[in-house]
């Protein structure tokens, strides 16, 4: 069984990585990935960012920490993704309860607008 470090699209991953300055980081093109799908372009955006304001927040990189527990980190990670989710699927939900409940998109919006409007 092979390590994802072995695959190809790892390698390259890491050649185009190795170039980036962490102060310097532009990835905004097309052409600054070797993948084609705009969703994962998207998320490796993101997680570039993180990593960028993490390296400049603490001063070093995930995997140059080794002073924390990083289970722990999970586990508290994982216990807000599960509120998190748990209010979007409540708020789904309701909205779906509303949208079954009026038939009338105008009497729905204004009851979306109640439910869901600034307070």
């Amino acid at each position: 069984m092979g390590y994802i470090s072995d695959s190809n699209s790892f390698k390259e991953y890491r050649r185009f990585m190795d170039k980036i300055n962490m102060d310097g980081f532009k990835i905004k093109q097309a052409e600054d990935y070797f993948v084609k799908d705009e969703i994962t372009k998207a998320v490796m955006l993101e997680l570039a960012e993180r990593s960028r304001k993490g390296y400049k927040k603490y001063g070093t990189t995930l995997h140059e920490n080794n002073h924390q527990n990083m289970l722990q980190h999970m586990y508290e990670e994982a216990l807000d993704f599960a509120q998190y989710l748990k209010k979007e699927i409540d708020t789904l939900n309701t909205v779906q309860d509303l949208v079954n409940q009026y038939s009338n998109d105008d009497e729905l919006g204004k009851a979306i607008r109640a439910k869901y409007g600034k307070k």
